[in-house]
């Protein structure tokens, strides 16, 4: 499955890790436990290699202890769901506020974090 060195991890056709999952599957090993993760999953119509299916992503998530739920998605039509991308809006409105009120991320925070990622960020656009 993905990351974490539970298994070998997927790779990508580029033969990179697959990000995405790469990420989640970290930032859940580290993170205090989560019970629910609302996973969104872009619909781009092509089964291609190296994609992270849905049930990869779901069990990503059960393997950290907590409930995943795919948000607006038909797992049965992933990747060609397209609908999906009109039911997000509707599907997050639903979900409950959260409990602890949301820290503010500040804009040096954020750009730090893209640049971590080997994103190249200009300050100047």
């Amino acid at each position: 499955m993905i990351g974490g060195g539970r298994s070998r991890p997927r790779r990508c056709h580029s033969g990179r890790l697959c990000r995405a999952a790469h990420a989640l599957d970290e930032h859940l090993a580290a993170a205090d436990p989560y019970r629910h993760v609302d996973v969104l999953l872009f619909q781009h119509g092509v089964r291609s290699a190296g994609i992270v299916s849905q049930q990869e992503w779901v069990a990503t998530v059960r393997r950290h202890g907590a409930q995943p739920r795919l948000v607006g998605l038909d797992p049965r039509r992933f990747p060609h769901d397209i609908g999906a991308l009109g039911r997000y809006g509707p599907a997050l409105a639903a979900v409950p506020p959260a409990r602890k009120p949301w820290t503010p991320l500040t804009p040096d925070a954020a750009l730090a974090g893209l640049r971590s990622c080997g994103l190249r960020v200009d300050a100047d656009g």
